[in-house]
């Protein structure tokens, strides 16, 4: 992907160095690297929301996900302490005291009961990181 931008009445080109994506934005990030088509990625989100939507009429794949505010070291030591982490992840590092846990509805709110901290529940209705 080149931009061009006006700089002092002349036209300069920036390539980007990295291209970063997240969930969907994987996608996104993909086709503007060049690393996919972007009739493929489009395909490949398709087929991604079929499986998520079999995985949730199943009752598969059903969870809750988290925004946390608590850095990830916090997370994962309450996470191990609780004995959770087969059930219970950091989906996202957003940055400090900013991050999204995901897991079965149970097991996710027991950690942020354990946590007493602020959070807030995403409504997604399924836990689309158990992709």
């Amino acid at each position: 992907m080149i931009t061009e931008e006006e700089e002092g009445g002349t036209k300069s080109r920036a390539t980007p160095v990295a291209v970063l994506g997240h969930s969907l934005g994987e996608y996104a990030g993909a086709v503007t690297a060049g690393a996919l088509s972007l009739e493929t990625a489009s395909r490949m989100v398709y087929v991604r929301a079929l499986i998520l939507e079999k995985k949730a009429k199943a009752g598969e794949c059903m969870g809750l996900m988290l925004a946390v505010r608590a850095p990830f070291e916090v997370l994962e030591a309450k996470i191990s302490s609780l004995n959770l982490q087969q059930n219970v992840a950091v989906a996202a590092n957003n940055g400090d005291n900013n991050c999204v846990l995901s897991g079965p509805v149970t097991d996710v709110r027991a950690v942020a009961a354990a946590l007493g901290g602020v959070y807030r529940e995403l409504s997604t209705g399924m836990c689309v990181a158990c992709l």
